[in-house]
């Protein structure tokens, strides 16, 4: 590629790569913001699941009850302990992190490989003691695609907005 010789064609290169880089430093922006974004949207899905299979659970005795078969949702575990009340018939890679998830503490756990991220929440007696953990699963699939599709469509949008407004 030839490098331009006039004042106006090194002055359009100068431009043409600022827009460039500006577009870039955009779309990247754009897909970390609506990456947090959708991890918070993710997380607000996991809590409402858990608030609604934790309606479903009963604690007799200091003991957890779980409901009959099929009242959890498809992504739902009871814990007692380390002891698994009731579970789905869910993926076994996901099966398998329940436990070391829910001895780690944390509220939030993203299974390596699967596309699941879990959330953990505690299951309280009507003292208010905690007897046992739930846990639900969603599919982070939704929330990947929506990012992956919208990063793509507004990167393409500005660039050809970049290009339409350049004269």
């Amino acid at each position: 590629m030839r490098r331009p010789r006039t004042v106006r064609g090194r002055l359009l290169l100068a431009v043409m790569t600022a827009a460039a880089v500006l577009v870039a430093i955009a779309t990247v922006a754009l897909a970390e913001v609506l990456a947090h974004a959708l991890s918070d949207d993710a997380d607000d899905v996991a809590r409402l699941q858990a608030s609604a299979a934790l309606a479903t659970v009963r604690v007799v005795g200091g003991h957890i009850a779980a409901g009959p078969t099929g009242t959890f949702d498809s992504q739902a575990w009871v814990l007692e302990g380390q002891r698994v009340v009731a579970a789905p018939g869910a993926n076994p890679a996901v099966t398998r992190a329940i436990v070391p998830y829910v001895q780690s503490g944390r509220e939030f756990f993203d299974v390596p490989g699967q596309s699941t991220r879990l959330y953990a929440t505690p299951v309280l007696d009507h003292a208010g003691a905690r007897v046992g953990t739930l846990v639900v699963g969603i599919s982070l699939v939704p929330f990947r695609g929506t990012q992956r599709v919208s990063v793509i469509l507004c990167g393409g949008c500005l660039c050809r907005y970049t290009w339409w407004n350049q004269g």
